[in-house]
């Protein structure tokens, strides 16, 4: 009576145990379905910036900014010529 009282609380040992590991596979799952989602953001970021930065090179080859000349400052005046006392 007493093996066969063990036998029983093996059992729903093993079956809480397999529910536990159940839950914890949803969980690690869960983990992995972000993990991938973060890793093909930053590559679809990645290919997005590449070719942004692709179009802005090809741009530049037919858009040309031009600065203005630089500006020198006027010369100083000269001093008024001391004019002699009466």
């Amino acid at each position: 009576m007493e093996l066969h009282k063990s036998v029983g609380e093996l059992n729903a040992n093993v079956h809480s145990m397999k529910t536990s590991l159940d839950g914890l596979k949803g969980k690690v799952d869960d983990l992995v379905k972000w993990k991938n989602m973060i890793i093909g953001g930053a590559a679809v970021l990645g290919f997005a910036f590449t070719v942004l930065g692709v179009v802005i090179a090809k741009a530049s080859e037919y858009v040309t900014l031009k600065t203005p000349p630089p500006v020198s400052a006027p010369a100083p005046l000269p001093a008024p010529a001391p004019t002699p006392p009466k």
